[in-house]
Formats: structure tokens, sequence, C-alpha cells
């Protein structure tokens, strides 16, 4: 990974004078990315003799940024994609650059397009993110004067550039990796190396009470020093940050105050933390793979908010937002007359206190499903389950299958794994037992004699019992029977 604000990247790539760059500000990152993606942006600047004008690199997957408007995928969170504000020719101002900043993103579109230098490197995105009956444009690239027409453009991406192969790659690794990544990103961003000037300190001698004498050794002067990341390689199967480069914060071409690194101690080693917050963010969301503008969960009504047995629509998030229902109190009754007593109902008032005494801890809840209750409470509002589910029943796949298995049964196990919900926990497990026995025969003669054979232990039983509460919003008896008619029953599940 490499710093673009670096005055090595600078000259080409100008980041943004603007306060758009949010992901620097709040999300930590900002001017990062991967090497490779930067050369070849660099590539295009010198073939379309400009500086590019970066609005944003590198940026936190899944989160708001835009002042929540806008929900990030994760397509900039490898550092593999950038989005261009547009491109300032030689003598030109930023102002008037930016003024003509719809068509120049279009023309840098049309030269990633069309240009051999760019092809199977870099990707546009108001191409790669197109929408059925989006717009089209004529548009001459600029390293060619033959113009070319886009088709299904999305204009709202069109200022998005990333790699040609930047999806696979997220697509490619794990929560886990992706995680460590970010991490490892946003230690970089915050780290700060310095000191201040010291004085150059004389040898001198002391003497000890019992006359004897030592010296503290001269010490030279030392210069003011204010080192921030330039570069850095990070694994991102174990984590293992090495070959990290500092440069002088007055090289990076980015002003006071608008780096995370300026607000840290000068003496500061990077601290590489998992995000708890974007740890539970990914395990909530969807992959998006390649695409935005396409369905980026499963069809299942079992693993989507759409069609879900609650009766509840929206995204998967939706299903995580913690928010008490107000007490409604009418001041005035439907005839017109002002209410002397007013029943309010009790959900009301327990999902409100519930929304107050949970707030804080309601990133403990993982996906959907969860349901549970714990002890002592009455399941109306969200509801927060124990760390580590009580009982859950799960799905495995057993070795001795897994080379036995059909298309179909492939098909059908990949898909379930893919969706994150292999597993049903919307029960309360009250009751179980074990059942262990030998199949045997008894022979009895016509005298008191017999004879037992035994041939073996018989299949362990095991009987689980328990409840399922099915009230106005958990409705678990719903989802167990879908999982079970869909999944779990025997012939499903072989």
């Amino acid at each position: 990974m490499v710093n673009i604000a670096s005055e090595e990247y600078a000259k080409y790539l100008l980041p943004s004078s603007s306060e758009y760059n949010t992901q620097e500000a709040k999300l930590g990152g900002g001017w990062f990315l991967d090497k490779a993606m930067a050369d070849n942006l660099v590539a295009l600047a010198k073939a379309t003799d400009s500086q590019l004008v970066i609005n944003n690199a590198y940026r936190k997957p899944y989160l708001d940024v835009d002042g929540g408007s806008t929900k990030t995928k994760a397509t900039h969170g490898i550092g593999q994609a950038v989005d261009i504000s547009t491109y300032i020719k030689k003598g030109e101002t930023y102002g008037a650059a930016l003024a003509k900043g719809a068509a120049r993103k279009l023309e840098l579109g049309a030269t990633v397009l069309t240009d051999d230098r760019f092809k199977g490197k870099l990707a546009f995105g108001g191409s790669i993110y197109g929408k059925s009956g989006g717009a089209t444009k004529t548009v001459t690239p600029l390293t060619s004067n033959k113009s070319i027409t886009i088709r299904d453009l999305n204009l709202s991406e069109t200022m998005h550039f990333e790699s040609e192969e930047n999806a696979a790659i997220i697509k490619a690794m794990t929560d886990e990796e992706l995680l460590k990544l970010n991490a490892t990103v946003q230690a970089m961003a915050n780290s700060r190396d310095g000191r201040t000037a010291t004085p150059a300190k004389p040898e001198f001698t002391m003497k000890n009470a019992d006359g004897t004498t030592y010296t503290i050794p001269a010490e030279p002067a030392l210069d003011a020093r204010d080192l921030r990341v330039k570069e850095f390689t990070v694994d991102t199967v174990t984590g293992a940050v090495t070959d990290i480069g500092y440069s002088d914060r007055s090289k990076l071409k980015v002003g006071s105050g608008k780096l995370k690194s300026d607000s840290a101690p000068l003496q500061n080693d990077p601290d590489i933390l998992i995000d708890p917050d974007l740890k539970h963010t990914l395990s909530v969301t969807s992959r998006p793979g390649a695409s935005r503008d396409k369905a980026t969960v499963s069809d299942d009504p079992f693993t989507t908010a759409y069609g879900a047995s609650d009766g509840k629509q929206g995204s998967m998030g939706d299903f995580m937002t913690f928010q008490g229902t107000p007490v409604k109190i009418p001041s005035r009754a439907a005839d017109g007359t002002i209410p002397r007593v007013v029943e309010i109902d009790s959900r009301q008032f327990n999902n409100g206190i519930d929304n107050y005494r949970d707030a804080a801890q309601i990133k403990k809840i993982t996906n959907k499903l969860v349901k549970n209750a714990m002890p002592g409470k009455h399941p109306f509002g969200a509801q927060l389950k124990h760390d580590g589910s009580p009982a859950a029943i799960k799905l495995v796949l057993d070795d001795v299958f897994k080379d036995k298995r059909t298309d179909a049964a492939k098909k059908a196990w990949e898909k379930i794994t893919k969706s994150g919900i292999d597993y049903i926990d919307n029960f309360v497990l009250s009751r179980m037992s074990e059942v262990n026995s030998e199949r045997y025969q008894i022979l009895q003669s016509i005298t008191d004699d017999y004879k037992i054979y035994f041939s073996g232990k018989s299949p362990v039983v095991t009987s689980i019992g328990g409840h399922m509460l099915n009230t106005y919003n958990q409705q678990w008896w719903y989802d167990f029977e879908y999982f079970y008619d869909n999944y779990l029953r025997g012939s499903k599940a072989v």
C-alpha cells in the first residue's frame, strides 16, 4: 500500500482540497491505495498529460458516508478503487477543472474503456455499475479522436474507477482478511513518528558522595521531526505488516488538520486493532461481490428480509435497528372530545424500556434471526442474545458424503453456506434426553433356562424439547417451520 498524498504520487494524483473526503476525516485510511492501482492511475495521468483530482481512495467498507446518506460497499475496502472528481491540464486552475468535472469524468472513463494500455488494469464505474435503461452518452477518449457510445451509463458512478480485479479479490477474501486489512490501513493512517527539537548537551562529570566521579556523555542536537506513513506491506492472511516507510508531514500534499494522523501524538507506534463496529457490520451484511446495483442477497426468503416470515420489509440491517416505539397519547379523540382516560398498549412501555436498557449493548446482535429473549424479559421490541447461542441446530456436511454428492446437492450446500445462515436458534431449549441401548434377543426353553444373543448397539436416539415464542414481532415458529421444511428434515438434509 502507498500513500498517494506523498510527493511521488501527488505530482500526478492530486488529493482533493474539498471537505468531501469523509473516509479520511471519519473512517480512516484516506489516501492509501494498492501500489499497482496507484501506478496505473499515474500511467493514466501521464497518458492524458494531466493531473487526476482524487476525491477519495481507501474507504472503510459497509459504513455510512456523506452524512449517512450512502451505504458504502467493499469496493474501496482493499485500496483498489478511487473516486476522481476531474482532471487538470497544465496551466489550468483547480476551480475551472472542477466546473468541467461531469464531462471530464466521462472522458477519463472512455479512455480507460478504449486505450489498450489500461484494458485489464482499470475499470470505469459508470460502465461496470451501469443500470439497465440508464443514460447513453457519446464521448471522445482523451487518447483517441474516435468517439464511443457508452450505454446504460450510471451517472452517479462516473467518478468511480477501480482495478479490473477488484471485485474478484474482494469476493475471494474472507471477512477476517478484510477486517485485518482494514485494521492495518487505519493504524497506518493514524500513525505518527516524531520528536521536538532538542539542543546539544555537552559531556560533563559528576562526583559521588564518596569522592569518586562518573561521566555523562555528550548528546548531539536533534532536529524536529514529524513523520507519517508513506508505504507499507500487509499480509492479508496473517495481518503481518512489514516494510513501513515514512515521509515528512510537510511533503504530504494534504492541508494541516486534514489527516487522521494530525491529531495523533508525536510518538506513536501503529496500534492495529480489529474494529468491533466493522466486525458487527460485516456479520450482518451480505457480501456484494461486483455490483451495487444488483441484489446483494439471495432471493431465498429465509436469508433475506424480503418476504420474511415476521412480515417486516427492508434490508437485513433493518432487523438490527434499535428503536423504541414512542408512547403515543392522543390529545383529542376522533369525535373531537378530549379523553380523560387513555389506554396505552403495554408493548409500547416494554419496548421503550428495553430500548434504553440495552442500547449500549446492541452490537452483540449478530444477524436478523437472533430473536432469543434474555431470561426474565418479555419479547417485545428488539431483544439481546447471550454471548454465544444457548442452543442452536446447525447443518454440518459429513466427510462421508463430501465426494458422493450430486450436482444439485453441491449447489444446495453452496447456497446455504454462502447465505451465512446454516443454523436455527429461534427456540428455547427446555429438556433433552439421550437413549443408548443394545440390540438383543432372549430365547427361552421349556425349562427355566434361557439364552440372550447380543447383536450390537442400537442407534442413539436424542430427544430434544423446548418452546417457541409466537408474539407480534417474535414469530419464531414460522422461521423454524420454514427452516425445517426446506433444510433440516432428513430427506432434505440428505
